[in-house]
């Protein structure tokens, strides 16, 4: 009987790979085939998968002489929806739809969206939507006016193209030329100043008093078409150069540096990332890696600075001269990298999520920095047989506190989660864990920690998961959370 169960095992789970492999590598005689084995294994606790499965599969066996077509098309391959064309990847219709559902589901915001690149339409976009209809409903009343009922105009002349912003229109500010713009206001201030300095002159005003004031509200002097006119960075670097003491310049890349200082802007520029990657991929496998071969034998501390894009900054001028086309993309770590990068970079909502994103990815190594002495605790949890003691309790909840609060002055972080409650968020998810949970999480992890520092010993010690903060529950090992009650058991005890 121990073999013949272990071998019904064995059958059920190469069923269940085969069924798998029919649809990923898109064989539907294979697909058929796995659906009549498995089928009266669903006749001991799955009724109702018996009884519509027997419906599938006696309309599967009628295509080829009821729907010839359907039947072709299937032995093709289209009774799955592959993922982006890769081999290996077809999936059930129903699934692909539960997929796209949920990609729906996870909109937090009313902006609208393409699901598959992230990018975020226009507001004309969306302003079109909420108007199509009548947009489409007057035009279509005024044809019939015109072609049929005062018939000022022929069915076969031409319709207006409207020309409406669609969903990859990108967002680009409609505006005259700068040469344009130079042209008409030179003409116009000649002419307008010509006839103010000879109404002036013929009243007999005094001239200097006349010219004390502009023409424009913006001074043609000063200003590049009422912009403000501005310098370029390239040309006060000879200036500088030429003021710096070369003897006391220590270059990039010292090997004397004991710590460096970076600008994350110019990082995001400069890291470029292969086409097709996810933000989540590009800031792990090319930011973060860059990062890190920055350290060496000296240097210990790295920091990197982020811009953040006010809306009433001085810069906003600057800005929008850089870049004129541009669009607005949901940064998350599944979206994909654009193709477009400077593009994508020139808008500023844009680079402020881009560089939240990459400044979370960095907190835990940044915190490690802050604490170079968490290294030897993380080495000694490493330790075959090495026992927590209060002061590692003591430094992995400090550690812990700056993960959620880089300056925090809090060393118990209770109180720290009374104070992020009360001042910062009331989102339970994003407060830290009582201290309490906390120990019992860390000496999971030291647990976990042991299970791999022996792994390469021939003979591996076990180690009882009760220990560790693991109970067993009708045979099952459960994480023990917390000796303490719940915060609504604390408060009715205490009041």
């Amino acid at each position: 009987p121990l073999f013949a169960f272990w071998n019904l095992a064995k059958r059920l789970i190469e069923l269940n790979l085969l069924f798998t492999r029919s649809l990923r590598e898109k064989n539907y005689l294979l697909y058929v085939a796995t659906l009549k084995v498995t089928v009266p294994y669903f006749f001991f606790d799955h009724p109702n998968y018996v009884r519509w499965l027997s419906v599938h599969i006696r309309d599967l066996d009628a295509l080829p002489d009821r729907c010839p077509s359907v039947y072709t098309e299937f032995m093709q391959g289209k009774f799955v929806i592959s993922l982006k064309g890769i081999p290996f990847t077809g999936i059930p219709l129903d699934q692909a739809n539960e997929f796209n559902i949920k990609k729906v589901k996870v909109c937090d915001d009313e902006s609208l969206f393409t699901i598959n690149t992230r990018q975020i339409t226009d507001t004309k976009v969306t302003e079109l939507i909420r108007s199509l209809e009548s947009i489409g409903q007057q035009q279509y009343q005024n044809f019939v006016e015109e072609q049929f009922v005062s018939r000022n105009k022929s069915v076969e002349d031409p319709i207006k193209h409207n020309g409406l912003a669609m969903f990859s229109t990108p967002v680009q500010a409609k505006q005259a030329t700068k040469s344009k713009l130079c042209l008409l206001y030179s003409k116009s201030d000649n002419k307008l100043f010509s006839r103010l300095y000879i109404g002036c002159e013929a009243r007999g005003a005094v001239l200097d008093e006349f010219f004390k004031h502009e023409n424009h509200a913006f001074p043609p002097a000063l200003s590049d078409v009422g912009e403000l006119r501005l310098g370029t960075k390239s040309g006060i670097v000879q200036c500088l150069v030429d003021i710096v003491d070369e003897t006391v310049v220590i270059p990039f890349g010292h090997p004397f540096a004991d710590s460096k200082v970076m600008k994350g802007s110019v990082l995001v520029h400069m890291i470029k990332t292969k086409t097709g990657k996810t933000f989540g991929q590009y800031a792990r496998d090319d930011f973060s890696e860059y990062i890190r071969k920055q350290f060496d034998d000296d240097t210990q501390q790295i920091d990197i600075i982020f811009d953040v894009y006010k809306p009433d900054s001085l810069k906003n001028s600057t800005r929008e001269k850089r870049g004129k086309t541009s669009y607005k993309s949901r940064i998350e770590e599944r979206t994909p990298v654009p193709k477009k990068w400077q593009n994508f970079l020139h808008d500023s909502e844009n680079k402020e999520q881009l560089f939240r994103l990459l400044a979370n990815k960095m907190r835990f190594w940044n915190t490690w920095t802050l604490m170079p002495e968490i290294t030897h605790t993380f080495l000694e949890l490493l330790t075959p047989s090495h026992e927590l003691n209060e002061k590692h309790f003591n430094l992995l909840e400090r550690f812990v506190i700056f993960l959620y609060e880089k300056t925090s002055g809090k060393i118990d972080i209770n109180k720290l989660r009374k104070r992020m409650f009360t001042q910062k968020t009331a989102n339970m998810e994003r407060l830290p864990p009582t201290k309490a949970a906390l120990r019992e999480q860390i000496k999971r992890a030291h647990l976990q920690s042991q299970c791999w520092s022996n792994s390469h010993l021939p003979v591996i010690t076990q180690l009882n998961p009760a220990d560790y903060e693991w109970k067993l529950v009708e045979g099952v090992w459960c994480p023990h959370w917390t000796d303490l009650p719940q915060a609504s058991a604390a408060c009715c005890n205490s009041c």
